[in-house]
């Protein structure tokens, strides 16, 4: 019941639409059902050669009306009805777009991009069908029965309960004895379409490594795997279909001789230029429950396809708050601080504290899931936290508007996206107004502005998808100009120098920390070239703090932080970056 509930809340606004087209259904089959039935009387009596037309004028006149009505009828049903559809997939798909915008930082569990995309397109559309193809058929063919027996009552309550049974065979009986079997075939097909859809975009963005270890064959057996196992669902399913429109026909047949059985030997009322019109109706009140099948079966995969949507309402929501931007400036403090990702596991972060002000550099160091990231994520509001307090000039930070937020904190993070499109404008993506030069310093100072002047079009150039003309680095210097243009106080990198040597992660920071002097800079890292130079420096371990000072004291201390440096100094080549920083 909830599932038809959360359906009919997007038609709701459209019920006067709702309304006129079930009017105009109706009135569809009820042409059809008197052109059909009036057809049949004006054979049979054109077939006694009346004396003058003006004997079969009545059935001749109705003839043409319901023709021309019907199809008038059925045009507008279909474009009032498709309207209906089309408006309310609109609103579906914006709440859908409005779900993942505000869940996919939080990595949905379960849900592979495959399968996101899925969502978007098969399932969205399949709830978009579910008025066409089962709601307005089934409510006409109610209708449809009740005016069937009304019509038919007068020659004979037999012949009229007799067609109501075997309508109700026809209609009810055969499509749910099939209806679950089908709809696990549909379920089954929806999931290997997702898979489809997930070996399809890991392809295509892996098409580099695919090549490298020369797996095509692999990913070609997997597509060709899941290609022999929808085609043999698909022919399970064309299979019970013509079973059932087989059986329907069977029930058709079966109910039109037995009301012509009774038209002979019980209703002696009837008279013989009747029986051609009365068993027309028959047929033409089969033809109402005609799409009872499909009307069955796609409401099974409709609410299959709404069972799937309504899951993302039940994952945490990234806060938004509406509201002007207002940049904030001042001490940052976080006390406190805790955060699961879901109830029950092990905290991501626990009890973490650190104050940072105008112009300090702090670094946030350790190892791979110890939970850098995640705070992060907590500081630019994209996970809401709960436990803890994090503060700026004592105002508590989920209070500010999103918009405050983000302009307050510029972030490189440590996967970078760029847009098809030109580089300046990826550059200004949180500046779109910036003047060129502005972007110019910006790039500079990030050492990729010769880089695009050596491009045919320079700050012109349009970049392809995910910014292919550029290296691993290139694309990392470009999104940190991106950062800095922004100009907000707090500058958080997430590994920004991941794609640079040594020498220019040391002429980088270098630049960056000569521009940067009334900024606040929070580095999460796993390099250790310029720890000398932080104000603080915080390791994380499963989550918490266990060691905080600055460099030169936490190396003597011969800690987690002193392994961890050690072992950067060899695995870069360059044991004597131990001793050229003064420790040892």
């Amino acid at each position: 019941m909830q599932k038809w509930i959360w359906v009919l809340k997007w038609v709701a606004p459209f019920r006067w639409r709702i309304l006129l087209a079930i009017v105009l259904g109706f009135s569809y089959f009820g042409a059809n059902f008197g052109l059909l039935g009036v057809s049949g009387l004006l054979i049979s009596r054109t077939a006694l050669h009346p004396s003058t037309i003006l004997l079969v004028y009545v059935p001749l006149v109705a003839v043409r009306f319901f023709g021309l009505s019907r199809a008038a009828f059925r045009y507008t049903e279909r474009l009032v009805s498709h309207d209906l559809a089309l408006r309310s997939l609109v609103k579906i798909r914006e709440w859908l777009f409005e779900m993942l915008e505000r869940r996919i930082p939080f990595q949905i569990s379960g849900r592979t991009f495959g399968d996101i995309l899925s969502l978007a397109l098969n399932d969205v559309d399949s709830v978009q069908f579910l008025y066409i193809r089962a709601l307005a058929p089934t409510l006409v063919a109610v209708f449809a029965v009740a005016l069937t027996f009304a019509v038919l009552s007068p020659f004979g309550v037999e012949i009229a309960v007799t067609t109501i049974i075997g309508l109700w065979v026809a209609g009810l009986l055969v499509p749910s004895t099939l209806i679950r079997y089908r709809q696990s075939l549909g379920r089954r097909t929806q999931e290997n379409r997702a898979k489809v859809s997930e070996i399809l975009t890991d392809s295509v963005r892996g098409w580099k490594d695919i090549k490298a270890f020369c797996q095509e064959s692999t990913f070609l057996n997997r597509l060709a795997d899941l290609g022999d196992t929808l085609r043999a669902t698909d022919i399970r399913s064309v299979s019970s279909q013509r079973i059932a429109q087989s059986a329907f026909l069977l029930v058709q047949g079966l109910t039109t001789c037995a009301v012509l059985w009774e038209l002979s030997v019980g209703s002696r009322h009837v008279q013989g230029v009747d029986v051609a019109m009365i068993a027309l109706f028959v047929l033409a009140a089969f033809e109402a429950v005609a799409p009872s099948f499909s009307a069955f079966e796609q409401a099974g995969v409709s609410l299959a396809g709404v069972e799937r949507l309504r899951e993302l309402e039940s994952y945490p929501v990234t806060p938004f708050i509406l509201g002007e931007p207002e940049p904030q400036s001042g001490i940052l403090t976080v006390r406190e601080l805790s955060f699961r990702y879901a109830t029950g596991v092990s905290p991501a972060l626990s009890k973490v504290s650190f104050e940072a002000g105008p112009g300090k550099k702090i670094a946030i160091v350790g190892q791979s899931g110890s939970g850098k990231t995640t705070l992060l994520n907590i500081l630019t509001g994209l996970y809401p936290y709960t436990e803890g307090s994090i503060q700026l000039n004592g105002v508590e930070l989920k209070s500010f508007n999103t918009a405050t937020l983000r302009s307050t904190f510029a972030v490189v993070s440590q996967k970078t996206h760029l847009f098809r499109g030109r580089i300046r404008d990826n550059i200004a993506l949180g500046s779109p107004n910036a003047p060129l030069r502005e972007i110019i310093e910006a790039a500079k100072l990030a050492q990729i502005h010769q880089r695009i002047e050596n491009m045919p079009e320079g700050y012109e150039t349009v970049l392809g998808e995910r910014g292919s003309q550029l290296s691993g680095g290139e694309r990392q210097r470009l999104a940190l100009a991106r950062a800095l243009l922004l100009n907000a106080q707090f500058l958080l990198m997430d590994e920004p120098t991941g794609y640079l040597d040594l020498e220019s992660e040391q002429e980088f920071y270098t630049r960056l920390f000569e521009s940067a002097l009334r900024r606040t800079i929070i580095l999460i890292t796993h390099r250790y070239a310029v720890m000398d130079q932080m104000d603080e420096i915080i390791v994380l371990k499963q989550g918490r703090v266990v060691e905080r000072g600055v460099h030169a004291e936490l190396v003597q201390q011969g800690g987690w932080y002193e392994k961890g440096y050690r072992q950067y100094a060899r695995i870069s080549g360059n044991p004597s970056l131990i001793y050229r920083q003064g420790v040892l």
